[in-house]
């Protein structure tokens, strides 16, 4: 299987396969759209702004860093399995500079966006933390 199926098969699996992209936006994302940094930002690529994209573009997002760099990037939901509860994420497309990362969105008990985890591709542990400024 080459690269581009396998990435479209993990798309359909945290985005849903509705024909229209009904299910492209998730309302479990409300509040992902802001700053963040990365808890031992080296250089400008680990300060973000997450912004809102444009649909015709591929995706609700934008990460837009302080390097002066953006990409789409996009939110859905993984599911762990063994009967957890589905994770909130974001991915970015093939060709993007974190294409195949996982950064799972965390809450507090508010369910306010605290940070966000990078996960490497095939990473159990995350990589790293990125803070909510």
């Amino acid at each position: 299987m080459n690269r581009t199926v396998a990435l479209g098969i993990l798309a359909l699996a945290i985005f849903g396969a509705s024909a229209d992209g009904a299910d492209y936006y998730d309302a479990g994302h409300n509040g992902l759209v802001g700053r963040y940094k990365a808890e031992n930002a080296s250089n400008d690529w680990h300060e973000v702004v997450i912004s809102w994209g444009v649909e015709k573009e591929g995706g609700p997002y934008y990460w837009n860093n302080k390097a002066q760099r953006r990409w789409l990037c996009s939110a859905g939901f993984i599911s762990p399995g063994g009967g957890k509860e589905r994770i909130s994420t974001l991915v970015f497309p093939e060709g993007a500079p974190y294409a195949g990362h996982v950064f799972h969105i965390v809450r507090d008990s508010q369910g306010k966006i605290t940070h966000l985890l990078e996960f490497k591709p095939g990473a159990k542990e995350s990589h790293q933390k990125w803070l909510r400024q």
